[in-house]
C-alpha cells in the first residue's frame, strides 16, 4: 500500500542518482555479456564474482521498473501524481516493452547450458544475457539529464563520445575474435592464432583483438590482410564503421566549439548591452 503512494519525481536528485547506479549495471551488461561470451578465459577466471554480479544487476533492473511506474510526469503544466495515471502513462510509452524485455529470466538456460564450462568454445552460455542490453534506454536518460545539469556540458559530451567509441571497438574485438573461432583460430594470418603459451593466455588474447579492432576501426589498416571472402567483408564493414565514428567524433567537437562560441558571443552583447556607473 505505501509503495502505491510513492512518487519520484521528475527533477529529484534521487531519480538523477538512481539513474547513475541503473546505468552502471547497463554498463557492466554492455561490455560483460558480450566479452564473456566471446573470451572462455574472462567467463571462466572469477565465477563466483561473475554470479554476484549478474544478481545484482538483475536486481537493481528489477527496482528500475518499479521506479520508472512511479515516475511523475508533467501534463499540462502540472505534475501527475496518482499512481493509477502513473502506471496508464508507463504501459502507453514504450519503456514499458524493453523494461520486460531486459528482465526476462534466460538464465533459467543455464539448466541445459552449463555456465563455466565454457573452454575454447565461442560462444559461452552468458550470450543467453544479451536481452539485458535493452535496458540501453535508461543509460540515455541518464546521459541526457546529466548534460543538462552539469557545469561542463562540452567536457561531458567528449566523455560521452570517447566512451561510446571505446564500447565500439570493445564490441569490435570480441566479434574479430568470434570470427577467428569461427573461420579457425591459426588457419590463415588474418585470424587470432592460439599456438604459444603468450598467445593463449587472456590478457594476449584481449589485448591483441583490441589492438586489431583500434586499427581497423581508426582505419590504419597497418593488419594482416585477408584472405577470403568472409575476412574481406568484415573488415570492409569496419572500415565503413570507422568513416562513421569519425565523423561523428568530427561533428560532436564541432557542435561543441559552435555552442562554446554562440555562448562567449551572447554574453559580449550582454555586456555592451549593459549601462555603466
Amino acid at each position: 500500500m505505501v509503495l502505491a503512494q510513492c512518487l519520484v519525481t521528475v527533477s529529484s536528485d534521487f531519480l538523477v542518482q538512481w539513474l547513475m547506479v541503473v546505468s552502471l549495471a547497463v554498463l557492466y551488461n554492455v561490455i560483460f555479456v558480450l566479452g564473456r561470451a566471446v573470451f572462455w578465459e574472462l567467463n571462466n577466471c572469477v565465477p563466483a564474482l561473475w554470479w554476484s554480479l549478474d544478481c545484482l544487476c538483475d536486481a537493481i533492473y528489477l527496482l528500475d521498473v518499479i521506479v520508472h511506474v512511479h515516475e511523475g510526469y508533467l501534463e499540462q503544466g502540472l505534475l501527475v501524481t496518482d499512481p493509477t495515471k502513473l502506471r496508464a502513462h508507463y504501459l502507453q510509452s514504450k519503456s514499458w516493452k524493453t523494461d520486460i524485455l531486459a528482465i526476462i529470466p534466460t538464465d533459467i538456460a543455464y539448466i541445459w547450458w552449463q555456465p563455466f564450462d565454457c573452454l575454447q568454445q565461442v560462444p559461452c552460455s552468458v550470450i543467453v544475457r544479451i536481452n539485458r542490453l535493452f535496458k540501453l534506454p535508461r543509460l540515455w536518460e541518464w546521459f541526457e539529464r546529466t548534460e543538462t545539469d552539469t557545469n561542463y556540458p562540452n567536457v561531458f559530451r567528449i566523455c560521452k563520445v570517447v566512451l561510446a567509441i571505446l564500447v565500439l571497438i570493445h564490441w569490435n574485438a570480441c566479434l574479430y575474435f568470434a570470427i577467428s573461432y569461427a573461420i579457425g583460430f591459426g588457419t590463415d594470418n588474418w585470424v587470432y592464432n592460439l599456438d604459444g603459451p603468450k598467445n593463449s593466455t587472456l590478457a594476449r588474447q584481449y589485448i591483441y583483438s583490441f589492438y586489431w579492432s583500434t586499427l581497423t576501426l581508426t582505419t590504419i589498416g597497418e593488419t594482416p590482410v585477408p584472405e577470403n571472402d568472409a575476412e574481406y567483408l568484415f573488415v570492409v564493414a569496419d572500415f565503413l564503421a570507422g568513416v562513421l565514428i569519425f565523423a561523428t567524433i568530427v561533428a560532436s567537437l564541432k557542435s561543441c566549439w559552435a555552442v562554446k562560441g554562440q555562448c562567449k558571443s551572447k554574453v559580449a552583447r550582454l555586456r555592451r548591452s549593459m549601462p555603466f556607473e
